[in-house]
């Protein structure tokens, strides 16, 4: 399966299947310009960006992805080097042991960082002769993008704390040099407003970063959130960060104030695409909302056999869409593991997961990592799925929990386990 990513958050990622015949796949792709390509085979996934006219080769060993990818051909120098800023945060998750006992450890940590980040644009700047300058224009802020998400995501696991609280609470092995270096994660580039990868990590850290330490100040209310982004943003990346993050917002809020706000945020005229795209998210959302039938599915169960809606008739589901290499999906389970343990002797509760990788990948990643539950999956039509635009699934995990008359009880459930019990105890007795 390809993805050809966009650079505009307001384009559609394209996916499409190519078939795979004695170990060998061949695609031609009509790009307008510079893109990335997300390839997934299995449970192998690698990418890059490619441009108009590049003619690669792809090799490797299914078996043994990270140490036979090969590229080959007009524009492989490309792929090769976002391989290298692909695997930026793996190298740094495997020393994340060393930054802790380091007794500076935020100082150590970016040094490292920083080294790898020069290295990469070292190596970019040999390469600029052999790629247009859009594609050198876009490979640069791909580096700065995972340089920041790397940058933050190590300084919450060196920790296991809040942004803030580390600042606070661990000042004793924080230098002023670091300390400075904290901070300025948050202050975000406004001339990388082209790069889809650099607004979709602001979008993801200031998402994160406003519900662990801005939130429990400012209040609940979504006017507040978005005066807060509005106020941090540098002015390029206002809308399309914004954008990004109301998309992500639409699918739990689906009331009168979301349609209000995205009237206010977006009211100047170059900013009209992403008002008309939000609003028909909205639209395709509140068509999915508390009491209103649950859309019926087809899915293949382990056994092979077929399982739909009525399958589950007078029974409160919690369903769950997930594929193998996600992350969150994964915390999820766990977080949640002892809800389905409370529930294991009751017949009148199924926790149904949907996933959308191919067989092989689904079933050894259920052996692995022992997740409980009734499964099923997408029946090797991965995204394709009619269940996965029924459900206005765009992100993974996506929940749902479906009362005994197969209407929805809640399109967000609680992803605290307590929370959680109670509401599948209301839902219920319903």
């Amino acid at each position: 399966k390809c993805s050809i990513i966009p650079n505009k958050v307001t384009e559609k990622i394209v996916t499409i299947s190519i078939p795979l015949v004695e170990g060998t796949f061949s695609q031609q792709l009509h790009l307008k310009g510079a893109s990335f390509l997300s390839f997934e085979e299995g449970k192998n996934y690698y990418g890059g960006f490619v441009e108009a006219g590049d003619n690669i080769a792809i090799d490797y060993d299914a078996l043994a992805l990270k140490t036979t990818l090969a590229f080959a051909g007009r524009g492989s120098e490309k792929l090769f080097l976002s391989e290298a800023i692909n695997s930026l945060r793996s190298t740094v998750s495997a020393e994340i042991d060393r930054v802790k006992s380091a007794t500076f450890p935020i100082d150590y940590l970016f040094n490292k960082i920083d080294s790898m980040q020069n290295k990469l644009m070292m190596q970019l700047a040999s390469l600029r002769n052999s790629m247009s300058s859009e594609s050198f224009k876009l490979l640069s802020a791909y580096i700065k993008a995972n340089v920041l998400r790397t940058k933050y995501n190590g300084i919450i696991n060196t920790f296991g704390d809040s942004f803030e609280n580390i600042l606070k609470k661990h000042q004793r092995r924080l230098t002023p040099s670091s300390t400075k270096a904290i901070k300025d994660l948050l202050v975000f580039d406004n001339s990388l407003s082209h790069s889809y990868f650099y607004l979709s990590n602001v979008s993801t850290i200031l998402s994160v970063y406003y519900d662990d330490n801005v939130k429990p100040d400012a209040g609940n209310g979504i006017k507040e959130k978005y005066a807060y982004l509005t106020k941090v943003l540098p002015a390029n990346l206002q809308a399309p960060v914004i954008y990004l993050v109301l998309e992500k917002e639409i699918r739990q809020n689906k009331n009168e104030a979301i349609e209000v706000l995205i009237d206010q945020l977006f009211r100047r005229s170059q900013d009209s695409t992403y008002k008309r795209l939000l609003v028909q998210k909205l639209v395709d959302a509140r068509a999915l909302k508390v009491g209103s039938a649950a859309p019926s599915f087809s899915l293949e169960n382990m056994k092979g056999d077929k399982v739909s809606l009525a399958s589950f008739d007078e029974k409160v589901i919690y369903l769950d869409f997930w594929f193998a290499a996600c992350v969150p999906c994964h915390k999820l389970f766990n977080d949640i593991r002892p809800v389905k343990e409370f529930f294991k002797s009751d017949s009148n509760v199924v926790f149904l997961t949907v996933s959308v990788d191919d067989r092989d990948t689904w079933e050894k990643a259920l052996a692995k990592f022992k997740i409980g539950g009734y499964h099923a999956f997408t029946e090797n039509k991965y995204r394709d799925h009619s269940i996965i635009r029924e459900y206005n699934v765009s992100e993974f995990p996506t929940t749902y929990l479906i009362d005994k008359k197969g209407k929805i009880f809640s399109i967000d459930p609680s992803k605290d386990a307590a929370q959680l019990q109670k509401q599948i105890e209301t839902a219920l007795k319903q």
